[in-house]
């Protein structure tokens, strides 16, 4: 998905640093595109990679329009099934780089994307993260993705509400893929599964043409499956004790000296 994003952009004129730990990769898409594309090798699990990709790429070009947090893995333990036991009758730790990938990473790359959005001179930026027909939807065969997913929605919505009330004009919005034919999926699959419901790139990109093109568009979760893009509402509070507590309320409550003390 990432690929055909990069290819899109490009040939509407944008300049695109891609961000990825697959050095082979991501300097052949470079060579390609030449002075139009910047390769640099970054896990997005360490912050510090990350800030100084971010760092550089500012730097080359002068500013930071578009971030798209696209980076993702699949589960590496299930979660529920049994595991064997160690000496203590407990079960080793279960792997969780898909938190670190799909979350933590996604949050890194958010907090930077508004830093250096803060610094244009039009204030504006447009971040888009990779969700997951899993980040709306139950998926039981992928348990820790699934609340990955989740999170990005979150993220997601949280951000864009927040930098509304507060003025700014950084855009937040998700993608929701359905079933992409990319690298996390079983080669077997592919072939398998009717073509009607698979989704092409080419619907990705056209979700993230919209959040480019109409301004308007905020803290909006788009689910992508086939050529749909379907736009999913948030939830309304079912009451006013939850639209109190969910709009900020609680802060209402707290004199300045007392919020900070419970930051602390």
């Amino acid at each position: 998905m990432g690929l055909a994003v990069v290819e899109n952009l490009v040939s509407h004129g944008w300049k695109v640093a891609i961000l990825d730990k697959d050095r082979g990769a991501g300097e052949q898409v470079a060579r390609r595109y030449d002075e139009e594309v910047l390769f640099l090798e970054v896990d997005v699990t360490k912050y510090e990679q990350q800030a100084n990709a971010f760092a550089k790429t500012c730097h080359k070009w002068g500013r930071l329009d578009l971030v798209y947090a696209n980076a993702g893995i699949a589960d590496r333990t299930d979660l529920i099934e049994p595991a064997p036991e160690l000496d203590n009758g407990a079960p080793a730790r279960p792997d969780m780089l898909v938190i670190d990938v799909n979350l933590i990473g996604v949050i890194y790359t958010s907090y930077l994307a508004l830093h250096f959005f803060r610094k244009n001179s039009s204030k504006k930026g447009n971040l888009v993260m990779t969700s997951s027909l899993a980040g709306i939807y139950a998926a039981p065969g992928v348990t820790a993705y699934c609340a990955t997913k989740h999170g990005v929605v979150g993220l997601t919505r949280s951000l864009a509400y927040r930098l509304q009330r507060r003025g700014e004009l950084i855009r937040v919005n998700a993608v929701c893929p359905a079933f992409v034919p990319t690298g996390l999926v079983n080669p077997n699959l592919i072939n398998r599964i009717p073509k009607e419901y698979v989704t092409p790139t080419t619907t990705i990109v056209r979700a993230i043409e919209q959040f480019i093109r109409d301004e308007s568009l905020t803290g909006q979760v788009v689910e992508t499956t086939g050529e749909e893009l379907i736009f999913h509402r948030l939830l309304e509070p079912t009451n006013e004790g939850s639209r109190f507590v969910m709009s900020g309320g609680l802060k209402t409550l707290l004199a300045p000296g007392e919020e900070q003390a419970v930051r602390k």
